[in-house]
């Protein structure tokens, strides 16, 4: 289905929501800031030389279209064939609608899972597909939802039941262990209050504060957490 400008749109009429170029999705001041933070970080651990890199959950390309532009090898997997649509056009070389936990290749130099892991509910199908999608020496950057921050307790007084799964840096560091990977770097993000797709100066002010005072290096409190892991040995076996 596409919309009357002939881009792809869901069934309901809209546009893929998740998308750079959506004022609903990143293309608003809070979409800006998290994207500039995902992509520095990204890029940085990638490196330049190419690389092959398993993009899980990756929309409509948002952050894999940056890493094909630097001459990386880009397989995208996404359930939106909406989303699917829309990364097809962003120089991404493969792009493929599935679920990330039942994809079956591995032998990857490099995986990444931005903004995904909040869809589940135990972080652990994210980490193991991680685990089997890479070789030995293989990157794994993702971020998720720090369940200890004062964000996210905050937002759970005010608003009850939160619908994204948030998750303790312990969990996540337990389970990155049994999968054989060894933290490379971490940092936080995220300390605005503005919501999900505010163009709120305030964003831009909360995001001067933050780079000011060093807040991403406040893990414990930070509200979303950015990793960067090694592969250490092989997959492990289901």
């Amino acid at each position: 289905m596409t919309d009357r400008n002939g881009k792809p749109a869901a069934e309901n009429g809209r546009p893929y929501l998740w998308d750079a170029d959506n004022p609903l999705g990143y293309a608003n001041r809070v979409g800006r800031y998290r994207t500039r933070i995902e992509a520095d970080f990204l890029l940085r651990q990638v490196g330049v030389s190419p690389q092959r890199v398993l993009d899980l959950g990756g929309g409509s390309g948002r952050l894999g279209g940056l890493l094909a532009a630097r001459g990386h090898h880009v397989t995208l997997i996404d359930k939106d064939p909406e989303a699917i649509a829309l990364a097809g056009k962003q120089g991404i070389q493969r792009a493929v609608v599935g679920d990330l936990a039942d994809f079956p290749e591995g032998g990857f130099d490099c995986a990444v899972c931005m903004e995904v892991m909040e869809y589940f509910q135990d972080c652990e199908p994210v980490l193991a597909r991680a685990d089997q999608s890479l070789k030995a020496g293989g990157t794994f950057i993702f971020c998720f939802i720090n369940s200890r921050s004062w964000r996210f307790r905050l937002r759970g007084w005010k608003n009850g039941a939160y619908t994204a799964h948030a998750f303790a840096m312990e969990e996540v560091e337990r389970s990155l262990k049994r999968h054989g990977f060894e933290i490379a770097e971490r940092r936080g993000f995220q300390w605005s209050l503005a919501a999900t797709g505010s163009d709120s100066l305030l964003v831009d002010f909360s995001a001067l504060v933050e780079k000011s005072l060093g807040l991403h290096h406040w893990l414990a409190q930070s509200p979303w957490l950015l990793y960067a892991c090694k592969k250490t040995g092989p997959a492990q076996t289901r």
